[in-house]
């Protein structure tokens, strides 16, 4: 889900049913960071 210009929420399912993470990307013309505050074990990877 677009929030701005330059910043993106994205929604990744877990392993339990109805369960989410939403890491969010921020960029500008020169840089880009993936903000994830998932916790260990809450996908199946």
């Amino acid at each position: 889900m677009k929030i701005d210009e330059g910043i993106v929420m994205l929604e990744v399912t877990g392993t339990v049913p109805g369960m989410f993470i939403y890491p969010t990307v921020i960029w500008d013309s020169k840089n880009m960071v993936l903000v994830d505050v998932g916790y260990d074990e809450q996908l199946d990877v």
